[in-house]
């Protein structure tokens, strides 16, 4: 059980990674034209509403 969990934890802090890589990026580079920039901000604007 721990062992899963432990498992757990390293895949979401991989995600997490990308994640702020990912917008990172998207500051760096304007890329709002490109449809991950798109996708991203739309997930911000709900995150923003649902806070």
């Amino acid at each position: 059980m721990e062992l899963f969990l432990l498992k757990l934890m390293q895949r979401y802090s991989l995600v997490k990674e990308i994640v702020v890589e990912e917008i990172g990026q998207i500051h760096t580079n304007k890329l709002r034209s490109s449809w991950r920039g798109g996708l991203f901000s739309l997930l911000l604007g709900i995150n923003r509403k649902a806070a």
